[in-house]
């Protein structure tokens, strides 16, 4: 986790993030921890999302949320953290993650930057945390661990953001081998094709959640090929066998095959709908805590 103590009136509060998939879906969890004047809160009523509140101090606060590719709410996240950076004296961000919804509230109190920020969670069971701590610690520690994660192995772009068949198959392949897989598919009848692209998509094996991704090359894709196709089969007339390559390909040149390829590879392939995580940063946060 990234952990920041605050500077000036308030030495004690620290705040640690840390992103990370989550077991289940698109989900990326955002797990915090508040130490030194923290708040912890809870519904008064029925549990009811928007209060009122009943608020108590608390030594320590230890606590995950999620976001959702759904909503990808991360360039919001940023333009959040900005305003803090910018000076504002009080701001607020909501995010959907698909079901229920999240917050961050900023409010500043002091012209050192100090003020609260405060985190609630409207699900089932909702919270509210709220801890003292300097803005730009704050910031440092969830912006650092935003870019952390996203430009780490453990994050894997396949599992959030909206990608072409191309993109997809590109995180999965051997890079060598990604450039020769349109050569390699203009060799094969319609079944096998499909059958390779299906296997090139994901590997033979499912991605891991966390840690680094293996690559496979078109020779190991190759030897699943038949493996694939008999799978298919087994499933009966209700799963067709070409979803991809057209019926029309085993009458086409080789040449003409590479170019109905390249149509495919720019076709919308994944199943998640996030932005692009690993290129999406802020100069003027970057600066700011240089």
């Amino acid at each position: 986790m990234n952990r920041h103590a605050s500077a000036g009136l308030w030495p004690s509060s620290t705040i640690e993030a840390a992103f990370a998939h989550a077991e289940a879906f698109d989900f990326i969890d955002l797990r915090l921890a508040f130490d030194g004047m923290a708040f912890s809160s809870s519904p008064s009523t029925n549990n009811s999302y928007d209060g009122p509140w009943d608020d108590f101090p608390c030594e320590h606060a230890d606590f995950s949320v999620h976001f959702s590719s759904v909503f990808c709410a991360f360039g919001d996240f940023l333009k959040f953290l900005e305003a803090i950076a910018v000076g504002v004296e009080q701001c607020q961000f909501s995010w959907d993650a698909e079901g229920p919804d999240g917050s961050f509230l900023w409010q500043r109190f002091s012209r050192e930057g100090c003020g609260f920020l405060a985190v609630a969670w409207h699900s089932w069971s909702s919270f509210r945390y709220v801890v003292r701590i300097d803005g730009k610690s704050a910031v440092r520690a969830l912006y650092g661990a935003f870019r952390e994660f996203v430009g780490s192995e453990a994050y894997d772009p396949v599992r959030y953001e909206r990608m072409t068949i191309g993109e997809t198959i590109s995180f999965s392949l051997e890079e060598g081998d990604f450039k020769r897989l349109p050569g390699e598919l203009a060799k094969l009848d319609a079944t096998s094709a499909e059958a390779l692209l299906r296997i090139a998509s994901g590997g033979p094996d499912e991605r891991p959640i966390r840690g680094p991704k293996r690559r496979y090359s078109i020779s190991n894709c190759l030897d699943h090929v038949e493996e694939d196709i008999a799978r298919i089969e087994a499933l009966g007339d209700s799963v067709s066998q070409l979803t991809w390559i057209p019926a029309e390909w085993d009458g086409w040149a080789e040449e003409r095959r590479k170019e109905e390829i390249a149509k495919i590879m720019g076709w919308e392939g994944g199943s998640w709908y996030g932005a692009n995580l690993r290129t999406m940063r802020s100069p003027l946060l970057e600066t700011w805590l240089a």
